[in-house]
C-alpha cells in the first residue's frame, strides 16, 4: 500500500535512506551519508511530498517530489527485485506530466532501473559535495 507519509514515519524514512544510501553507493563514504541524516530530517524530508510503501505491515520503501524533481527514490534492500520500486516510481509519474531526478553514474542499478521506466538522460555533471559524475534525467508523459 503506497500512503503519503506523517510525521510519525520521519526516523523511518530516514533509516531506510541511510541504509540504502550507503549500500547503493559503496563509492562514496558512508561517513558522507551519515553527516546528511539530520538535513534529511530537519530539511529534505520535511520539504518535500513523501509517500511511502508497506509490505508485510511495515514501511519498506519510500519516494519524495519536490516540485517536479524526484528527489527520493529508496526501498530497503531485502524488499528491492519485488516490483515495489517501480509501483513507487509509477505512482511519482501520475503526480507529474514531467518528472526530473539526478542518479550517480556508478550506481548502475538505479541508473538502468530509470532508463528502462521512460526517464532519459538531459545532462551530465559533477556533485560538488561527492565529486562524482551524475546524470540528470527526465520523463515526460506521451500526451
Amino acid at each position: 500500500m503506497i500512503r503519503k507519509a506523517n510525521k510519525q514515519d520521519i526516523n523511518k524514512i530516514v533509516d531506510i535512506w541511510l541504509e540504502v544510501s550507503i549500500i547503493a553507493h559503496d563509492f562514496i563514504s558512508s561517513s558522507f551519508w551519515e553527516s546528511q541524516v539530520q538535513n534529511m530530517k530537519d530539511i529534505y524530508i520535511p520539504n518535500s511530498l513523501t509517500y511511502v510503501i508497506e509490505y508485510d505491515s511495515q514501511i519498506v520503501g519510500f519516494y519524495s517530489l519536490y516540485k517536479d524533481t524526484l528527489a527520493a527514490l529508496f526501498i530497503k534492500s531485502q524488499y528491492q527485485s519485488k516490483g515495489l520500486g517501480k509501483k513507487l516510481l509509477d505512482d511519482a509519474k501520475s503526480k507529474n506530466n514531467t518528472l526530473f531526478l539526478t542518479v550517480y553514474k556508478k550506481n548502475n542499478k538505479a541508473c538502468n532501473f530509470y532508463l528502462s521506466n521512460g526517464f532519459n538522460i538531459i545532462k551530465e555533471h559533477i556533485d560538488s559535495n561527492t565529486n562524482q559524475e551524475e546524470l540528470e534525467m527526465k520523463f515526460e508523459k506521451i500526451k
